[in-house]
Formats: C-alpha cells, structure tokens, sequence
C-alpha cells in the first residue's frame, strides 16, 4: 500500500510515468516485489512445517494445502493493497487504509487458521480428490480475483488519454465464466443443487459491487479514446457497454449480471430436473 502510494505523495510517480513502462508494468512491479518479500517470509516457515511433519501427525499434502491457503490468501490481499493504493491520498488517508488493510489481515488469518484447522487437517480433506477438486477451483478464482485487482490498481494510475476500463471488463466477464464454470462443475461432480443458488448469489452480489464501482468511473474521455468508440451500428450495439463511461459501465453490469444469473437459473433447473426419477406402478 504505501509502496504505491506514497509515490503519488511524494510527486516521484511523474519520474516513473514519463519513462516507457506503462501503468501495468508499474503495478506488475510492485506486486513482484511484495511477492518476493512474501516467499522469503515464507522459506522461513517452511523448516518448520517439515519438522511438524517429522513429528507425526500431518501429511505432507496437508502442509502443500496450508502453503497453498497461506499463499494464495497473501496474494489476494497484496492486489487488494494496490488496488486501493491510487485512491489513498495523503498521511491520513494511508492511515486509515493501513489500520483497515491490518483489521482485514487480521480477520484473514483468523479464518484461513479455522479453515486449515477444521478443514484441511481436521477432516483430511488434503487426502481425498474432492479437497483437491475444491482447492483447484478456489486457486483458478483467486487469481483471476488477483488479475482483476491488479487491472484495477494499473487504471487508477493510467492517464485520462488511456483507455482504463474495456481490459478491465473483460477481465470481470472472464472472472464470471470460471466462477460458473466452477459452480456448475461441483453441482454435477456432486450431484447436488446448491452450489447453483451459491453462484447465483454471488453472482448477485459481484455485479452489484462492480456496477456501483462503474458509477464512480470519470466521464471524462480523451480524444484519442473516442476515436477507439464503436461506429458502426453493429458495434455500437454489441461494443458499447464495453467502452468507458459510467453510464456504459452501469449497463455492462445490469446485462452481464442479468444474463449470467439467468442462465445459471436455467442450468440449475435442467439439472434438477434431471435428477426427477419417475417409480413404476
């Protein structure tokens, strides 16, 4: 968070910004740093996790499950960080973001210590296929989730001449399609109903959040971003919700999220439909 923003603070991000690295390259960055600092924290657990397997108790694939929880929640909340960077300005706007980010570290780590604990280690979930079916599905979201975070984060530092939002939404459209994916792959692989009203949910809840954010979007557009808006009729028909604005960026959300929970509502009943069975008489 402040390796960001105090860039922004201490008027050196124009040094940066008028070299050839884009706004992506920056964040990219910036991320790789606190990644490598966060594998080097890491390496010095690592020692002790093979000396509790030395003990007894714990399976190997348990400790590659906790390593993967404990990575994967670091990565998120890493992208979270630099996503909210850009918009944090001065000492005590920081403040308040770096006391919020330590109050959600914190509330993370109490839930990934009960996940591991109840989950990965209590039911053994790290030595049944479905625990890793799971874990595959959670790591493919995550880092979509980290990818969208880290597009938002390269927006919020982009000049107005860029166009900041259509590599951004289609990002979210690919983020929707393996979360549906992913849901409709447990409810076969199980044979059950509810991870299809899970995923309607959350899909509710996704684009109420994204279409909100949309609002907030500028409604400035440069000249050389215009020259990039659909002209022809079918463009503008199809393309549009896909271009910057708040009022594309609203309509990109009501569709998409409309669509989507539509379509999972339909496959949900195909498949519990399916599962009527008929008795003879």
């Amino acid at each position: 968070l402040r390796s960001l923003s105090s860039e922004i603070d201490n008027d050196t991000f124009e040094l940066m910004s008028i070299t050839e690295l884009a706004s992506g390259q920056i964040v990219r960055g910036k991320f790789a740093s606190a990644m490598l600092q966060m594998v080097l924290y890491l390496a010095a657990v690592v020692p002790s996790l093979a000396f509790s397997y030395l003990l007894r108790g714990v399976s190997l694939t348990e400790i590659a499950m906790l390593l993967i929880a404990v990575f994967l929640a670091g990565l998120v909340l890493t992208s979270i960080a630099l996503m909210i960077a850009p918009f944090v300005s001065g000492y005590l706007g920081q403040s308040l973001a770096i006391v919020g980010l330590s109050a959600a570290i914190l509330f993370v780590q109490s839930m990934m210590a009960a996940i591991c604990l109840s989950e990965i280690v209590g039911t053994g979930a790290a030595s049944t296929s479905e625990g890793w079916l799971l874990t595959l599905i959670t790591v493919m979201n995550l880092l979509v989730f980290v990818v969208v975070f880290l597009k938002a984060a390269a927006a919020g530092i982009a000049p107005v001449s860029e166009n900041r939002s259509t590599s951004l939404r289609y990002w979210t459209l690919a983020q929707q399609s393996l979360w549906i994916v992913s849901m409709a792959s447990v409810a076969m692989y199980f044979d059950e109903f509810e991870p299809i009203n899970f995923g309607s949910f959350m899909l509710a809840a996704y684009w109420l959040v994204i279409g909100t954010i949309a609002l907030t979007e500028s409604t400035e557009i440069s000249p050389r971003v215009r020259r990039e808006l659909p002209s022809t009729i079918s463009g503008r028909a199809f393309l549009s919700a896909l271009m910057p604005g708040p009022s594309s960026g609203y309509l990109f959300a009501v569709c998409s999220g409309s669509v989507a929970i539509i379509g999972f509502g339909l496959f949900g009943t195909l498949v519990k439909t399916n599962e009527v069975r008929t008795e003879p008489i």
